[in-house]
């Protein structure tokens, strides 16, 4: 009986610190709704001496984040014309980072980047003659505003990794073409939605072909997403074998296609035609499938049989190491697996009866997390209950 009794005790304990730790995850949650908000995100006025001018940043950060503790680190994803394109973003990164052994992509910081001229900020600079400035190519104010200006605030005020991605679509595609093209150090991924290829009487497509074929992409992850744009049901064949400007745009996408998968480098890259989507329509399934794409390193489906599957507790430990080593090589970075989807992992082999296993995800939150306090909690409680257990059990 005495045994027992100290069996319930230390469960009780141990699933109250389960709930405690999820009440500080979702406590900035809490808070909003008790203040009748929606809490997405925060916008901030940066003054940016490049541009001369103040520009508009939206900014969404994990619910988890704290800027007060130093455990937790975020990659961050940029996203050009923020006003149409940040809630789109953040809803999907929020759904396909929060559920439970199913997550697709990680939970990251979203940076949307609001442009008073569009043609401005994503266009390149014509000279008299309208023809791409001799300068446009490989330098604008909008991209070092970016590089320069941008990318350290957010650093220095935020906790991130070195692991950046982009969202661009329309003109906003254009210009992520165009940095991918010429300084594709900027970020470790990108988004392309429908890009803007046919404009400026094909004069960047036809100068950054070259550029496409042979920068060096080494370690990047590409989604190029193309909207039907002629006729409904077109298919690439008949596109292909058009000459008019009409189908210009599609055509040279489909042949930016080409340019990437002619290029010799070690990345990871994927294009997809949407045939019954038009330019308008296509943004936010192209986002989905691109998530699906430039995250398939970190894809947890990859590993969700841990979770019903008959290995041991050290098979399992291997598993969750393994998936994140080898992650972290495909991106040349180290990537950690996330402290939220540790402690899951270690409640649900506690609650289902697996203690071998949830003794081993928890000496991995420590091994990953040594200045967290809820891991060191877990792993107390557990080790205490293992060392209670009767001997001859």
């Amino acid at each position: 009986m005495r045994n027992i009794a100290r069996k319930l005790s230390i469960t009780i304990v141990f699933f109250a610190i389960c709930a405690n730790v999820l009440i500080c995850q979702t406590d900035t949650v809490d808070q909003a709704l008790r203040n009748s908000d929606i809490v997405i995100g925060e916008s901030i006025i940066l003054h940016s001496e490049i541009l001369g001018e103040n520009r508009e940043i939206m900014i969404h950060v994990p619910r988890e984040f704290q800027p007060d503790l130093d455990t937790v680190y975020y990659p961050v994803m940029y996203v050009f014309d923020a006003g149409t394109a940040f809630l789109p973003v953040v809803a999907l990164m929020t759904q396909l980072s929060t559920s439970m052994a199913d997550e697709i992509c990680p939970q990251m910081i979203v940076v949307g980047i609001n442009h008073p001229d569009r043609n401005t900020d994503l266009g390149l600079e014509l000279d008299a003659n309208q023809k791409i400035s001799a300068g446009s190519l490989e330098a604008d104010k909008f991209t070092a505003f970016i590089e320069k200006e941008l990318m350290p605030y957010i650093d220095s005020h935020y906790h991130t990794i070195p692991y950046r991605a982009l969202v661009g679509y329309s003109l906003g595609g254009l210009k992520a073409m165009h940095i991918l093209a010429y300084k594709p150090y900027l970020f470790n991924a990108y988004i392309i939605i429908d890009p803007s290829l046919g404009h400026y009487d094909n004069q960047w497509f036809i100068r950054s072909a070259d550029n496409i074929r042979t920068v060096d992409l080494n370690e990047k992850s590409v989604f190029l997403a193309m909207a039907q744009t002629m006729k409904m049901g077109t298919d690439t064949c008949a596109i292909k074998l058009d000459t008019t400007t009409d189908s210009r745009h599609m055509r040279n996408i489909m042949q930016a296609a080409e340019n990437f998968r002619n290029n010799e480098s070690d990345f990871d890259f994927g294009w997809k035609y949407y045939p019954d989507e038009y330019h308008g329509s296509v943004p936010l399934i192209a986002e989905y499938d691109g998530f699906y794409k430039i995250f398939d390193w970190f894809n947890l489906q990859k590993i969700r049989y841990i979770y019903k599957s008959n290995d041991s507790a050290s098979q399992v430990k291997a598993a969750v190491k393994t998936h994140f080593e080898t992650a972290s090589q495909q991106i040349g970075m180290q990537f950690l697996p996330p402290e939220e989807y540790l402690t899951n992992l270690t409640f649900f082999f506690y609650g289902t009866g697996k203690f071998d296993k949830a003794l081993a995800m928890s000496e991995l939150l420590v091994e990953y997390y040594p200045n967290s306090v809820n891991a060191n909690k877990i792993r107390q409680i557990l080790l205490y209950e293992q060392e209670s257990k009767p001997k001859n059990k």
